[in-house]
């Protein structure tokens, strides 16, 4: 059935996207929200299949039938027979259809409304923001930042709880604008101000909308964006701004735990500053032994645990590091491609080799039990095509044979760039996919071994025949014209007359293909 078939978190994350790129203010964005939800009521929603993250169906609209596909993962490549441009009325109904029968038949309307309540808001906030000038904070101490920040942020915010929504426009990207000058210190300052923002993000109360929630995410992905971006904190920081980098350990140490909802970003947030600015031995052993302090004392909670995970990693203690992760009943998979990016960067292989093999085992195990592991597959393949050849070609494509059919794309570029040409096509024809549609790089395989496209043109002019319509005719017709060249070219023509001979027997009673083989000059 089809609730058993879609992931609900997949579906709200898809709607809150799609209805963030529509405008309440604009009358055909109104339009095709209305039309949709009429659309669905009226019934004319129908043959609605999920597949490879996308949800297909046929969509009755004044006497017309259009096919729609709206995919979940990329809302922005799903597609209409009605070649509207963006996202049309077609797409909202399936939207609205799939949500009532996942028992979510509010959450369009309801990230819709956030929406027009978001615009009235921010015509408030842009105006507000306009009152935040530079000021010379040179003279300001480190310890005086967050005083600084919180009069700031009165200034602009007032009592209005929206205003997060335009924080790093309207906040923090002028808040920084006039840093110290100071060596290492106006680094330290743009990560304090950004920290500050996170947690008046997680504090502004707007979370029980989902809509809400899907924008303040926005809002703290561009944060950790940035936090990532600053600069590491050198040893050479003055000896009398040190003691400063303890607020910021216990400024980002709070914000872990702020919000669960939020946890994997702000875990993420926790990984950066303490890799980058808080790398120190002394601190790094402190806390380690505050929190073993904290155990002994009857503190428990995943915290300590995801906290000394870290810490231990850092100090270079893998073994210690995978003993904290025992303790959690389950735990957020992307810190591991986070430890694994790092390593990558200090080019330390043989850790690398070791963290990668255990990622690859426990990936497997998370896929068995039935988790969804797309994109953090895909961030996993990314780092290790990345340093393939640090850590060795071998692990890396068994693991891409193992991760099949999540690691497809990576599998083929990587028989591409093995120049294992047959292996590549026999993947394409295992897997049903047609890399015929890829101009660019069949001119590649056929420049560097072209008779291995001969089984593929075989094998997908058979598909498009099957399909019996004029369209897929035509498409045969083109697939056939250029497996003649190749047969020409491979000296082979004895084996073409067959194979067309063959052809015209088996199906010579269709027709429509007869005339397109003929138009074609494909037969006489």
């Amino acid at each position: 059935m089809l609730q058993n078939e879609l992931d609900r978190n997949l579906l709200l994350d898809a709607v809150t996207n799609i209805i963030d790129k529509l405008d309440p203010g604009n009358s055909y964005d109104r339009g095709i929200i209305q039309k949709g939800m009429r659309l669905n009521r009226d019934g004319n929603v129908y043959n609605v299949k999920s597949e490879f993250g996308a949800i297909e169906a046929n969509v009755m609209d004044e006497q017309e039938v259009f096919f729609a596909c709206v995919d979940l993962d990329i809302p922005s490549a799903s597609s209409c027979d009605c070649l509207c441009e963006t996202y049309c009325e077609h797409m909202i109904a399936i939207l609205f259809y799939c949500s009532s029968i996942m028992n979510a038949s509010g959450s369009i309307l309801e990230a819709w409304r956030e929406k027009e309540r978001l615009n009235n808001a921010l015509a408030h906030v842009k105006k507000a923001s306009t009152l935040l000038e530079k000021k010379d904070v040179q003279t300001i101490a480190p310890d005086d930042w967050y005083g600084y920040f919180e009069q700031r942020f009165i200034e602009v915010a007032g009592d209005n709880p929206h205003f997060v929504y335009q924080i790093f426009h309207s906040f923090y990207q002028k808040v920084i604008a006039d840093k110290p000058k100071e060596k290492g210190l106006g680094d330290l300052y743009c990560l304090n101000a950004a920290l500050f923002s996170v947690g008046k993000v997680l504090s502004s109360g707007l979370q029980q909308y989902s809509y809400a929630q899907y924008m303040m995410q926005q809002r703290l992905d561009e944060l950790v964006s940035e936090i990532e971006a600053i600069p590491p904190t050198k040893d050479d920081l003055g000896k009398e701004h040190f003691h400063f980098l303890e607020l910021t350990k216990e400024q980002v140490g709070q914000l872990l735990d702020a919000d669960e909802r939020y946890f994997s970003t702000l875990y993420t947030i926790y990984q950066l500053v303490w890799m980058d600015h808080l790398r120190n031995d002394t601190l790094i052993e402190e806390q380690i032994q505050f929190l073993q302090a904290e155990l002994e004392r009857g503190v428990h909670g995943d915290l300590l645990h995801y906290e000394l995970a870290h810490l231990y990693f850092l100090q270079g203690n893998d073994q210690e590091t995978l003993m904290q992760l025992e303790q959690l009943e389950s735990f957020e998979l992307d810190l591991l491609l986070m430890w694994v990016g790092f390593v990558a960067e200090e080019e330390q292989w043989e850790r690398m080799t070791r963290w990668l093999t255990f990622c690859h085992h426990f990936f497997m195990d998370q896929m068995k039990q039935g988790a969804y592991m797309r994109s953090t597959l895909e961030t996993y393949f990314l780092i290790y095509e990345r340093y393939a050849h640090q850590v060795g070609v071998e692990g890396y494509e068994q693991s891409l044979q193992a991760f099949l059919p999540y690691s497809f794309d990576f599998y083929t570029d990587f028989l591409l760039d093995e120049k294992d040409f047959k292996g590549w096509a026999e993947l394409y024809m295992v897997a049903n996919r047609n890399p015929l549609l890829h101009t660019e790089v069949i001119k590649f395989v056929e420049k560097q071994q072209r008779e291995v496209l001969i089984p593929l043109y075989h094998y997908y002019i058979e598909e498009q025949i099957q399909e019996k319509n004029r369209k897929s005719y035509k498409m045969a017709v083109r697939y056939l014209k250029k497996l003649r060249t190749i047969y020409k070219k491979e000296k082979k023509v004895d084996l073409w007359e067959q194979y067309t001979d063959r052809l015209t027997k088996t199906y010579s009673r269709l027709r429509a293909l007869m005339e397109e083989l003929r138009k074609g000059k494909i037969i006489v």
